[in-house]
C-alpha cells in the first residue's frame, strides 16, 4: 500500500472541493475539466493528496455520476436497465417483488455486477 504524502498548501481546499456540499458548483467545473486517460502513477513512494484527488477521486466521481444519473434517452440508470433487460430476456411478465427480479437476473442489492 502506498502512503499519502504530508499535506501541502492547497490540499485542504481540494478536499473541500471534493466533499463539501457548499462547493457543488465548483465540483461540476472540476468534473468538466476531467481528461480521459488521466491516471495516478502507482510507482510513487508517497501519493500527494492533490494527485489522489485530481487523478483517482475524479475517476470515482465520474463513474458514480454514470451510475447515478438516468440516461436522457430512456430515463434509466445502468442498474435499472440491467434488471429490465434481464426480465425481458427471461420473459418475466407478471408482477414480482424487486428482490426476486434482481435475483432472477443475477443481481443483488449490494452489487450491480
Amino acid at each position: 500500500m502506498i502512503p499519502f504524502a504530508p499535506t501541502q498548501e492547497g490540499d485542504r481546499e481540494l478536499i473541500e472541493l471534493a466533499f463539501s456540499k457548499k462547493k457543488a458548483d465548483d465540483r461540476k467545473e472540476w468534473l468538466r475539466g476531467f481528461k480521459p486517460g488521466t491516471y495516478l502513477d502507482h510507482r510513487l513512494e508517497e501519493i500527494p493528496f492533490s494527485e489522489f484527488i485530481n487523478k483517482e477521486l475524479i475517476l470515482f466521481s465520474m463513474a458514480d455520476n454514470i451510475r447515478s444519473i438516468p440516461s436522457a434517452s430512456d430515463g434509466l440508470k445502468p442498474g435499472q436497465r440491467k434488471v429490465i433487460w434481464g426480465c425481458f430476456k427471461r420473459k418475466l411478465k407478471s408482477e414480482i417483488k424487486v428482490k426476486f427480479a434482481l435475483l432472477s437476473v443475477g443481481l443483488n442489492l449490494t452489487n450491480e455486477s
